[in-house]
């Protein structure tokens, strides 16, 4: 292996090619892992409520922290990768994931599984994240997005494998157990990680001030949208294994699977977004509207389409939707982290106070739909000055962009500029 250093170039480097598929398998494991990770806590949670005898809305605590902190850790993240190397920072990500499991099977209560899991496992698992999307952008040029909806694809095959496996080993070793297991299976990480060539430092990229970026309509549009989107999907990767309990039978094993299905047609609608990504005359801007919408709107029929076949229709149909978050349009991180730390408490606690999963799921589900139906906004008063707009005071250059660390390619550019994002556009993940 070659000494991964951020400033050395390599002799020899494949782009589209080659070693560049190697990396681009080591991603979509390195996705499945960390998203397996951060989304089976819903199967948890049910166990959680069980042993601890807390409230839903204190118990929804514990995975609204892993999965925002992984979130609020991302710009730490792209600070380490810029200095130390993509391969360095994913194994350093993936060793405080896997402790934070395994002490995380001596919990006395569900506070100490606030720290344990809830931040120890997020902050390792976001550290691992960036470097693992990074370094794609590397290797892939003309075929960048494509390559993109593969790797994030690892985010669908996580949230499909990981639930009936978690279900299958907290039936055999316990909960307790099982986080042991996954421990050891974390380590994983590290031998992925390993795979990855140091990537030649490209300088840094212009940025637009924050100060400038905030005041632009286009920018807060998007700041919305990533945080009442990711507070929807809280509560639907939270909450959906213990909806399907209630609905179908306490411990019916069915239930696990609505989310695995969800994971499933996640994987198909990453892969098939980056493709349509790639399609210049495609409007992936209105797709993205369209299909943050429909998510909103199958979220909110769950509650009440109370069989197996709806609840796994519908779960399918949300696992498709969403998929377009971080394929067609940009991610800012800070931003779904707030959403994530809010949507799974505040449904537990709509769930306390009801006694039902309505009122979660129907907020859940009008967030999401809220969400798409913003990004209406920036068409109808183009002359707000959305980013990259021509009535925007920071559009002076032809495109506007966020670095995300120093020696980063993969940039957040503006959605809003001529409604369609371009495939450079596809899975951006902002500093911000």
């Amino acid at each position: 292996m070659v000494e991964d250093s951020p400033n050395l170039k390599t002799a020899h480097r494949d782009v589209d090619r080659g070693y560049a598929w190697v990396i681009l398998t080591c991603s979509f494991f390195l996705h499945l892992m960390i998203y397996g990770l951060t989304t089976s806590p819903g199967v948890f949670y049910v166990q959680f409520f069980r042993d601890f005898h807390e409230t839903h809305g204190s118990t929804a605590w514990i995975s609204s922290l892993l999965t925002a902190s992984s979130y609020f850790v991302g710009p730490v993240a792209s600070v380490l990768t810029s200095r130390f190397g993509c391969r360095r920072v994913a194994m350093v990500g993936g060793l405080i994931a896997s402790f934070g499991l395994f002490i995380s099977c001596y919990a006395p209560n569900i506070y100490y599984l606030y720290f344990s899991y809830g931040i120890l496992v997020g902050v390792g698992t976001g550290i691992a994240y960036i470097p693992s999307i990074n370094v794609v952008a590397h290797f892939f040029d003309k075929r960048r997005s494509i390559a993109l909806g593969i790797a994030c694809s690892g985010v669908g095959a996580g949230t499909f494998v990981y639930p009936p496996v978690t279900h299958e080993l907290i039936e055999h070793f316990h909960w307790r157990g099982a986080m042991i297991i996954f421990s050891g299976i974390t380590l994983n990480i590290l031998v992925f990680a390993m795979f990855i060539r140091p990537v030649p430092s490209s300088g840094s990229t212009p940025s637009v001030p924050f100060k400038h970026l905030i005041r632009s309509f286009g920018f807060q549009v998007l700041c919305v949208n990533n945080l009442l989107f990711l507070f929807g999907l809280s509560v639907l990767y939270t909450h959906v294994p213990a909806l399907a309990e209630d609905i179908l039978g306490e411990d019916d094993p069915r239930a696990t699977w609505i989310l695995a299905a969800l994971g499933a047609a996640n994987t198909v609608g990453r892969v098939a977004f980056g493709i349509m990504a790639h399609w210049r005359r495609l409007n992936g801007f209105m797709l993205a509207l369209v299909s943050f919408t429909a998510t909103g709107f199958a979220v909110i029929a769950m509650p009440y389409w109370r069989s197996f076949d709806g609840l796994l229709t519908l779960a399918i149909a949300a696992g498709f939707s969403c998929a377009s978050l971080g394929t067609l349009t940009p991610q800012l991180l800070i931003f779904e982290g707030i959403g994530q730390l809010l949507g799974a408490p505040v449904a537990g606690w709509l769930y306390d106070w009801s006694n039902g999963y309505e009122a979660s799921f129907v907020t859940g589900g009008v967030c999401l739909a809220v969400a798409g139906l913003l990004l209406v906004l920036p068409i109808i008063w183009p002359s707000k000055g959305p980013i990259g707009s021509p009535g925007s005071p920071e559009s002076s250059p032809e495109r506007v962009t966020v670095s995300v660390a120093e020696d980063q390619t993969d940039l957040i550019e503006s959605t809003f500029q001529d409604a369609s994002p371009s495939p450079d556009k596809t899975n951006m993940v902002s500093k911000f």
